[in-house]
This record gives C-alpha cells, sequence and structure tokens, in this order.
C-alpha cells in the first residue's frame, strides 16, 4: 500500500515542481486462481508492462497476475490513495471481485485498452 510520502516524492521534485499530472489506481489479476493485485502509479501502461514480464518482485510475480482487469484514472493523489486503501479492505470480502465482474465480467485483458491514451 502506498503512504502519502512516498507518493508525494513520485509527483514532485526536489524543488517541489509537479512532475505528474494524473495517477492511476488499477487492478491486475490471474483468471484461473481469481488472484488480484490491487496498486497506484502514474505510468500505467509502464506498470502493466513490468507486471507481464514479472520485474516486480513479491506477491505479483509469485501469483502471476498478468491481466489488467479494471483501473481508474484520478487527478487527485489523496483520492487515489484513499481508493486503494479502501479497495484493499474489499478484497477479502468478495465486493470488489464482484464489481469487477460487473465491469469486466470475462476479465478481459484491458491492456491494449490504455495503449490508445498512454
Amino acid at each position: 500500500m502506498h503512504s502519502i510520502k512516498s507518493l508525494y516524492d513520485e509527483l514532485y521534485n526536489l524543488r517541489g515542481e509537479k512532475i505528474m499530472s494524473e495517477c492511476y489506481l488499477y487492478v491486475m489479476g490471474h483468471y484461473a486462481t481469481k488472484m488480484i493485485y490491487i496498486g497506484i502509479t502514474n505510468d500505467l501502461k509502464k506498470r502493466v508492462e513490468d507486471h507481464k514480464n514479472n520485474l516486480i518482485a513479491g506477491f505479483s510475480s509469485e501469483y502471476k497476475v498478468d491481466l489488467l482487469i479494471y483501473y481508474e484514472r484520478f487527478s487527485n493523489v489523496s483520492d487515489a490513495v484513499e481508493k486503494e486503501q479502501l479497495y484493499q479492505k474489499w478484497k477479502n470480502r468478495g465486493w470488489l471481485l464482484t464489481m469487477i465482474a460487473k465491469k469486466n465480467p470475462l476479465w478481459n485483458d484491458l491492456y491494449n485498452e490504455i495503449l490508445i491514451f498512454t
């Protein structure tokens, strides 16, 4: 989970100049196991590629969560962090899986969709 401080560091350089204008909350998944990974990034295309190429050590590479199954765009980092924390709580209750099933019932990989705008 991200802290406001770590995201601030991603957003602003040492002089306090904004270097990121938007961020994304995203959910990666593995269809067969229904395992999911929830994260935040300022470069959705690169981050998804990292997941797909197993460049992110830990849970993501261990459980092969390589499908982008859901994402939201935010202009305010604190809103994205708040939503990520909420989704982390929902992950174990099934609510998040139900929401994803309504928006992307077949767990289609949305990677090609993001290539259009990134």
